[in-house]
């Protein structure tokens, strides 16, 4: 049974490196973002209770690896380099997380016209998904429907 489950986290652990590897550079690059950026999260979550089972059943021969020089100098780079990403962190309010907070708690014509969206036309899009279009704002639609105000973005925002 250990050897399965050593085995298997040793598996897991590496299959999901590569999905979550590849999503990461998509993510870099822009590409395919709505459709995967949710998966990267939850698989990278995943891989991280992977990467600790497949520490747990292989400590044994990693405890010698850890030890080792070119071990010690890659983990030396990669603390300067993450210590050098924080300290030079810019500070202050995300401006996406901003203005997504403007847009999602504005009065409805506004953000109806921030979204292109002409100013009578919203209720008939949320009726045709099943969506009550009650509220003063795209955050109190999605409240009163018991949904994320993005669920709400992209109903409005669905090319037809």
């Amino acid at each position: 049974m250990k050897t399965f489950l050593k085995e298997g986290a040793t598996s897991l652990t590496a299959l999901v490196f590569l999905v979550v590897g590849t999503t990461g550079v998509l993510l870099f690059f822009h590409l395919f973002e709505v459709r995967i950026k949710e998966m990267h999260e939850i698989l990278g979550l995943v891989f991280a209770a992977a990467a600790l089972a497949h520490l747990y059943f292989n400590w044994a021969s990693m405890k010698r690896y850890f030890s080792k020089k070119t071990f010690l100098g890659a983990l030396a780079v990669v603390v300067v380099v993450a210590a050098t990403f924080v300290a030079t962190a810019k500070t202050g309010e995300n401006p996406k997380a901003v203005i997504l907070d403007r847009v999602l708690n504005a009065p409805l014509p506004h953000a109806m016209a921030v979204l292109g969206i002409a100013p009578m036309q919203y209720g008939t899009l949320l009726k045709k998904k099943g969506m009550q279009p009650v509220g003063m704002t795209i955050a109190d639609i999605a409240q009163n429907n018991r949904v994320s105000p993005f669920e709400i973005v992209m109903i409005l925002t669905e090319k037809k």
